[in-house]
């Protein structure tokens, strides 16, 4: 994701940076960024995982749990929703649109 958002020295790229990109991915909504492990958790429809075919992007599923912030908490420290928390089932991450995330990353990534 760092990569990604312009940064291929492999710091941190300021929110902003990052917001555009998933954005320009049509990702809105439903992301949580762990500062600490420097990872983003896109949230997707049930069942997702059971159909993911990503590789070394990993989809938890069944037996998964994930600590996710409260609504409000929106900037570290400690996870926090780097875009909204989802108010419905409808405002979840669509599972295409982060797979075409995952390709462009790993493109921007190869080409350095």
């Amino acid at each position: 994701m760092h990569a990604y958002a312009g940064r291929a020295d492999g710091e941190t790229p300021p929110r902003a940076d990052v917001e555009r990109a998933l954005a320009g991915a049509g990702i809105t909504t439903a992301v949580i960024a762990d500062p600490a492990r420097r990872w983003y958790y896109a949230l997707v429809p049930p069942g997702t995982a059971a159909g993911w075919t990503v590789r070394g992007i990993e989809c938890l599923g069944r037996n998964h749990f994930l600590g996710v912030p409260a609504p409000h908490r929106v900037d570290p420290p400690g996870s926090y929703w780097l875009l909204a928390a989802p108010d419905s089932k409808g405002a979840l991450c669509d599972p295409g649109a982060v797979h075409e995330l995952v390709r462009a990353q790993r493109t921007a990534a190869e080409m350095g």
